[in-house]
């Protein structure tokens, strides 16, 4: 079993919707739009249609995209998903976003406290659990970056 690997993940433009919400995730959190995790050769991620797991050259062939890849110190969690995609919670999170780095208002927003309102994960979401972290549903792609239980390895393009 080979070491499990954090990816962050800011895919190029391309004509579509998911390019939008990929760019205006970049512009609100100024950092990658995608988390996922890379263990034994299979990409584990949150994307539209719920979990999926790819084989790790063929997800490379799929997009172009900047890959960051991080080494976690803590041992993953494994997190059972049920519910598909959050996305209601994406964007609530969004408007957590919003709040937080642009109006300066803090963290006062429902999900502050881990309250769940709708079944579901996003992908820095998940990643975040994996990490075992408790306020893993308040971190975008960019804040998983920061975190002490991840170590820099290297930056690839696909």
């Amino acid at each position: 079993m080979e070491q499990p690997r954090i990816l962050l993940i800011s895919n190029y433009w391309e004509w579509n919707f998911l390019s939008v919400l990929s760019l205006l995730i970049r512009m609100l959190t100024y950092g990658p739009n995608h988390a996922a995790i890379l263990v034994d050769g299979k990409v584990q991620e949150l994307v539209g249609s719920g979990y999926k797991e790819t084989d790790f050259e063929q997800w490379k062939a799929m997009k172009r995209r900047q890959v960051k890849v991080y080494e976690p110190l803590v041992p993953l969690v494994d997190v059972p998903v049920h519910g598909g995609y959050g996305f209601l919670d994406l964007l609530q999170f969004g408007l957590h976003i919003v709040r937080r780095k642009w109006l300066l208002i803090g963290h006062d927003w429902n999900g502050k406290d881990g309250v769940r309102l709708w079944p579901g994960l996003f992908c820095s979401e998940y990643v975040g659990l994996c990490l075992g972290r408790k306020d893993a549903h308040l971190l975008a792609p960019a804040d998983l970056e920061k975190l002490p239980e991840l170590r820099y390895v290297e930056t690839f393009t696909t």
